[in-house]
């Protein structure tokens, strides 16, 4: 595993995508309805196509390597933050829109029962961090969970008729969280561990770029534009941006582990 050649590629990809986001939504689209303006719907098809092909030249160059380092990294205090900035988030989360677009009772209801689960794990992720403890290897399967039902549901709720750009994104988030957090649990759960690492390390970068891109340039424009983007959930938003820094932490940590591991070698 080449840790310099992926984290560069990482390095890149990452303001490229958030670039080309924040350029897109302030060029390409219609404030009052979320769609491309006509006159720039070519840029803006093409802005959506170099941040997908940014995201497939990174799977090419982080799955390109041969070794990897099967053991999950311990929740130091930095692993434990991050846990706790998604916790909070989840918790808030819950007293908020679940989702841009509406969505049947049960729906919420069985969405909302994950996440209280899911933000009790990260809660108890970060208090680990601070006292010490072991989790059942088992509890690590609840995010992978969570990925699960969000993906389901937001494929579910999504209409044919509002494919806009923001919707594409969301979308494409759930998938590669739900890919990043089955191998994470496969990866505790010692499941085909060198396998599981090296799609952690893929799967979790390219994650947590969808997340940061799906869910910055939206915060920015909000906080600094005079006109409020609201075609995006701003508590989902703002939850994918705290699992998206999670998941880079994770991952640096991982590589740190790695790195030691061969020092010794």
């Amino acid at each position: 595993m080449n840790i310099k050649r992926i984290l560069s590629c990482f390095l890149i990809v990452l303001p490229v995508c958030v670039a080309a986001r924040f350029f897109q939504i302030i060029k390409t689209i219609d404030f009052a309805n979320g769609f491309f303006i006509p006159s720039e719907e070519i840029l803006g098809y093409l802005l959506l196509l170099v941040m997908l092909l940014a995201c497939v030249i990174m799977t090419v160059i982080s799955l390109g390597g041969k070794e990897s380092f099967e053991t999950a990294p311990k929740t130091n205090l930095l692993l434990g933050v991050s846990s706790g900035f998604v916790a909070s988030r989840l918790f808030v989360e819950l007293f908020g829109e679940v989702m841009s677009f509406a969505m049947p009772p049960w729906h919420v209801l069985i969405v909302k029962f994950v996440t209280v689960f899911t933000a009790i794990y990260f809660s108890v992720l970060f208090l680990q961090s601070l006292l010490k403890f072991k989790i059942p290897p088992m509890l690590h399967i609840i995010p992978a969970i969570y990925a699960v039902v969000k993906t389901i549901f937001t494929f579910i709720n999504i209409s044919a008729l509002s494919i806009i750009s923001d919707n594409v994104l969301l979308m494409a988030s759930y998938c590669v969280l739900m890919i990043f957090f089955i191998n994470y649990a496969r990866l505790y759960n010692n499941i085909d561990a060198k396998k599981a690492g090296k799609k952690v390390v893929c799967y979790g970068f390219i994650a947590a770029t969808l997340c940061i891109t799906c869910s910055l340039p939206t915060i920015i424009i909000n906080l600094f534009s005079e006109t409020d983007y609201l075609h995006s959930n701003i508590s989902v938003g703002n939850t994918l941006l705290t699992i998206g820094c999670f998941i880079v932490v994770f991952v640096c940590e991982y590589f740190y582990n790695w790195y030691k591991k061969e020092e010794h070698i």
